[in-house]
């Protein structure tokens, strides 16, 4: 009996983290920007990361990180970061 009740309870708080998980969605959102200089291109990488974060209906958790490089006599710059539902 005392098997049968400890399984119970062990199957109940497995569906219950398990649930729990499934509703919160998670991904890694980017966006890419091009620009003379690489403040113009983070700032337009940046709006181009909220508008991806807003068309898939999140919401950003965390700090964005930008990284950027210069391509011929552009600056291109890509920022990420996480955002769930």
């Amino acid at each position: 009996m005392r098997t049968v009740v400890c399984g119970a309870l062990a199957a109940i708080a497995i569906a219950g983290f398990t649930t729990a998980a499934e509703a919160k969605k998670c991904i890694k959102a980017s966006g890419e920007g091009t620009g003379v200089t690489h403040e113009l291109a983070t700032e337009l990488a940046k709006v181009a990361l909220n508008n991806s974060i807003t068309s898939w209906g999140g919401k950003a958790a965390g700090k964005a990180s930008t990284s950027c490089k210069y391509e011929l006599v552009l600056s291109v710059c890509k920022a990420q970061s996480r955002a769930c539902k």
